[in-house]
């Protein structure tokens, strides 16, 4: 099956309903491109087990371990802390197996003992099903880089045809204030996505884009439109904005950024775009409460 998700032509195969149900929306017709033609091919297969791929550690966290493969491969594999927890919740591994371009993926996975219910239309898959949806959101994310492109922890909407993100820390109310927008503004605005859209430059114009990778929200659409600004939210009894300028916009906007800290050349390439990007749109800062006025600013601003 053939998508095209931020402008990137996606070929799929494999057993994932999740990835199916949830990307029908940027499900193009099979006969538009070849395998071989597209940016990312990606398949999801079942295993009746795995075992732990061997390679050189580079990245690891609390759920999620990053090495390097071994020569004469080159690429790397991505899993969970399944394979080295001696207890707990998380049993059932998976594994990402990709080269070094990002462009062929391979999610392997076992049958988990847990299920997942969407949380908005009660539909239900195995957990590793959902789980691996979520692994293939990074390897898109660090394809985005490769194609000049980031992903930023970010609501982000489409106003007028004018995209515009709001980014903070989780918490500080992306949400609420994308609410607001809707309420006032009515069938004037649509929300692209409420967690993670891809920021991508296609011919060098700065483009929001829709993603079905959007965190616990279920609200994305199929949408690239200019981006026209970028809000930083701060919570504040007084609403004012103000324009950044800067060494200050690196250090609000770098910590929400999706960064390859694992692989120094492709960490190179993200920095440049987002160091592109900075110098190409506007960036505000929004100090607020969560009402109409706060919204109003942010629209007198940018439109």
């Amino acid at each position: 099956m053939l998508y095209n998700i931020g402008g990137l032509w996606i070929y799929f195969h494999g057993d994932n309903r999740y990835f199916e149900e949830r990307s029908e929306v940027f499900r193009k017709a099979d006969y538009e491109k070849l395998p071989a033609e597209c940016d990312m091919r990606i398949s999801f297969k079942l295993f009746d087990s795995l075992q732990k791929p061997e390679g050189e550690f580079v990245l690891g966290g609390q759920e999620a371990v990053t090495i390097r493969k071994l020569p004469p491969d080159s690429g790397y594999y991505v899993f969970g802390n399944d394979f080295i927890m001696a207890s707990g919740d998380r049993k059932e591994p998976s594994i990402l197996d990709t080269n070094l371009g990002w462009s062929d993926v391979k999610l392997k996975y076992v049958l988990s003992d847990k299920m997942y219910v969407s949380k908005d239309d009660g539909f239900l898959v195995n957990w590793n099903q959902y789980s691996s949806f979520l692994s293939m959101g990074l390897a898109f994310r660090n394809l985005l880089i490769k194609k000049n492109g980031l992903q930023i922890h970010c609501s982000s909407i489409d106003y007028h045809g004018k995209g515009i993100v709001f980014s903070a820390p989780s918490g500080t109310g992306k949400s609420t204030h994308v609410r607001l927008w809707c309420e006032l503004y009515g069938e004037d605005v649509t929300i692209i996505n409420e967690d993670r859209p891809a920021i991508r430059y296609i011919d060098n114009t700065p483009m929001i884009c829709g993603t079905p990778w959007s965190g616990t929200s279920d609200n994305f659409t199929n949408k690239i439109v200019p981006l026209s600004g970028i809000v930083m939210l701060e919570q504040s009894p007084d609403n004012t904005i103000e324009k950044l300028s800067g060494s200050s916009i690196l250090q609000m906007l770098m910590p929400r950024c999706f960064l390859p800290y694992f692989d120094a050349g492709m960490m190179i390439e993200a920095l440049n775009t987002l160091e592109r990007l900075v110098n190409d749109v506007p960036v505000y800062l929004l100090k607020c409460r969560p009402d109409y006025e706060a919204v109003e600013l942010v629209q007198k601003c940018l439109i």
